[in-house]
């Protein structure tokens, strides 16, 4: 069987290729040009030789966006490090403080592990105090009375 090829064109029809990133005006197949991976038509191309493009300056609330943020000063570490001793909040914000670039956010992430560490170490003394306390003082029934009579 042989291969038969598909006519996709109709004749007199114009065939666009990309629009121009400057004025957007469509590009016929076989005219403008490609700088940059960005197309201009003949006309733009053409003002583009003679002058060079350049790219606008970001505005300054894009620029203040890309910066990393800042760890806590002031009351705020103090609560975020209170906040910390609970193993959950502690591992939260010691993970997204200390995958920062910035060496003061690594410290201040390394902060709230080593607080959440010390977070588990006093639940587990309080723990074992309260279970002490439980079997010291809670005599020898332990809660539960079972002796002679109805069951």
């Amino acid at each position: 069987m042989a291969k038969r090829k598909v006519n996709t064109s109709v004749p007199g029809e114009v065939r666009y290729r990309a629009v121009c990133v400057n004025c957007g005006t469509f590009i016929p197949v076989n005219s403008g040009i490609t700088k940059d991976e960005k197309n201009y038509c003949s006309s733009c191309a053409a003002a583009m030789l003679n002058t060079p493009i350049i790219p606008p300056a970001a505005p300054a609330a894009e620029i203040q966006a890309l910066q990393p943020f800042a760890a806590p000063s002031g009351i705020l570490r103090i609560l975020s490090y209170i906040v910390s001793l609970s193993p959950v909040f502690g591992f939260l914000f010691g993970a997204i403080f200390y995958s920062q670039k910035d060496e003061a956010l690594k410290k201040f992430g390394r902060n709230c592990f080593i607080m959440m560490g010390i977070g588990i170490a006093l639940s587990l003394i309080v723990f074992i105090l309260i279970i002490a306390a439980g079997a010291a003082f809670g005599g020898g029934m332990g809660g539960i009375n079972f002796g002679e009579g109805y069951y």
